[in-house]
């Protein structure tokens, strides 16, 4: 009773996306680039000794904060952003296509586009 047409409909939308990713495996290079930021002092410190407990720089572990949450983040803004209107397509796949269509008309590099669609993709079909 489980195999519903949307459920169907739903895995190969997944398995067609592992495929798309699986194609797209090698690690996403780009000149690293310099930028400041401003927190709360607290926020600093916690930075710092959660680095330091790690083991890895200050920069090191933003960059993997952003590396895991930025899909996240994408996710959850553009998952509120399409909640007003109904929809015949898991919200997952809506969400997926409503990040495509603004890629599509955004001058970003090829490589920051993969990296968002790779983020969402991770957090939407929890791959």
């Amino acid at each position: 009773m489980g195999n519903t047409f949307s459920n169907m409909g739903h895995l190969n939308a997944v398995t067609e996306l592992e495929k798309e990713m699986d194609s797209n495996t090698a690690p996403i290079h780009s000149p690293l680039k310099p930028f400041s930021l401003k927190v709360p002092e607290h926020v600093l410190e916690s930075l710092d000794f959660l680095a330091e407990m790690i083991g890895v720089s200050r920069s090191a572990l933003i960059v993997k904060l952003f590396e895991q949450y930025l899909g996240q983040a994408t996710y959850d803004y553009l998952d509120g952003y399409n909640s007003l209107s109904g929809h015949e397509k898991p919200i997952e796949v809506v969400i997926s296509e409503d990040l495509d269509e603004r890629l599509e008309a955004s001058d970003l590099s090829d490589s920051a586009k993969q990296y968002l669609k790779n983020g969402l993709y991770h957090v939407a079909f929890e791959m």
